[in-house]
């Protein structure tokens, strides 16, 4: 019986779940310590956060995110907020919202203007196969890339900064039934019985 109980937790531990596809479909990020600064990729709402891929907004005139991030690998993004006449930040909440969800599924605290090759941040930093792996926001460059609604200038400095993801998919289903029908094999096997 024990052999049997361990053959079955062995193969519906090798069936595993099959990878999930996400989509980027948000972004907000808020001014700390005042949080009546809010930037957000929501279309409709007063001020605009930039995403970029390369020099490409992928969000240039306020319109909803849906990046696909179902391939293996690092996705580099730049942001650009539209700073205006606020005061500093001197940290900001970062979070990110996948597969047209409400609430954010990543959720990061960071310093702004930090100097260094990967500035800390902390927070609730993976969601399915997707890891937040940097992310940075800076006052320094002198940029103007984002107005209110829209991608373009408008006059203001702007924040830049930039994030990274980190898509890392679990192994295939299949190879992971391999690899369970073998361990099911070997709690089987017995050598012959010599007489």
């Amino acid at each position: 019986m024990r052999r049997l109980a361990l053959s079955v937790a062995v193969l519906l531990g090798a069936i595993g779940v099959p990878c999930q596809a996400a989509s980027l479909t948000g972004a907000k990020i808020t001014a700390l310590p005042d949080t009546r600064f809010v930037w957000d990729t929501f279309p409709n709402n007063l001020v605009m956060l930039g995403v970029k891929e390369g020099a490409v907004f992928l969000n240039p005139l306020d319109e909803q995110l849906n990046y696909d991030l179902t391939s293996p690998g690092t996705y580099d993004f730049d942001i650009r907020l539209n700073k205006g006449i606020r005061p500093d930040a001197s940290a900001c909440d970062f979070l990110l919202f996948f597969d047209g969800r409400s609430s954010p599924a990543i959720s990061a605290t960071a310093a702004v203007d930090a100097v260094g090759g990967t500035p800390p941040f902390s927070g609730s930093l993976t969601y399915l196969d997707l890891t937040l792996t940097t992310l940075r926001l800076s006052t320094f460059g002198r940029v103007d890339e984002v107005g209110e609604f829209r991608a373009g200038p408008d006059g203001n400095v702007d924040y830049a900064g930039s994030f990274q993801l980190t898509v890392i998919p679990e192994p295939p289903s299949a190879v992971l039934l391999i690899v369970g029908a073998a361990c099911l094999a070997a709690c089987y096997w017995r050598p012959a019985r010599r007489a």
